[in-house]
Order: C-alpha cells, then sequence, then structure tokens
C-alpha cells in the first residue's frame, strides 16, 4: 500500500537516515534533504554537497554525509540546514560508501568504508 509519493531530488536517492521526526535523504544530485515525518514528509533542503551523496548516518545532533571525491562531511543540524562542523577526506579517486559512527563524545570514532570511484 503506497502511503506517500515524495519526489525530492531530480535523481535517485542512494541514502536514507532516520533523525527521529525528520528522514534525511542523499542522492546523486548532491542535495541531503529532509522529510518531516510530522509533515506528511513534507521536504525542504538541508545542505548542498556539491557532490553526489552516497551515504548518510545520523550521529546525535549531527549527520554524516559520505560523497565522492572521498569526502565525509559532519554538518550540524540546524533549522535552516546544515553547517560544515569538519570534514575528513578519504582520497581523491574514492566513494564514501557506508558510514557508522559512536555517540558524539569526546574522542568518538567516525567509521567510513570507501570503495575505489574508478
Amino acid at each position: 500500500k503506497l502511503v506517500f509519493a515524495v519526489e525530492a531530488h531530480r535523481t535517485a536517492v542512494q541514502a536514507l537516515a532516520s533523525g527521529g521526526d525528520v528522514l534525511f535523504t542523499g542522492a546523486g544530485d548532491g542535495c541531503v534533504r529532509q522529510l518531516s515525518v510530522l509533515e506528511d514528509f513534507a521536504c525542504s533542503d538541508f545542505f548542498d554537497a556539491k557532490d553526489p551523496v552516497h551515504s548518510l548516518v545520523v550521529r546525535g545532533k549531527n549527520v554524516l554525509v559520505g560523497c565522492t571525491r572521498g569526502r565525509v562531511l559532519e554538518l550540524a543540524r540546524r533549522r535552516a540546514g546544515g553547517r560544515v562542523l569538519r570534514q575528513l577526506l578519504l582520497g581523491s579517486s574514492a566513494l564514501a560508501r557506508c558510514l557508522d559512527a559512536e555517540p558524539p563524545e569526546p574522542g568518538a570514532r567516525v567509521l567510513a568504508l570507501a570503495a575505489d570511484g574508478r
């Protein structure tokens, strides 16, 4: 049974992460969008990564975004969108396919699995 049909991106969604009342989506168009679960999945822009998005993880009040060119961004969640807190570079030909992270505490680790993009 189809509950909602939502068009959030110009290209196929490649990543999905739950942030409680908000569902985050990432796609080949480089955009990360947020869908409000409480408002019938109303869609709004969260962040433009400028590169195709391959993975997403919600980490407390932050969102990790894995992109092509080996970039992993940690974004602070704000009402008006994300703000880059830090960037991890895995290598220019890498695709950040999978991400995981420990709870956001001092010394917490971010785990990234990269695949060669060639």
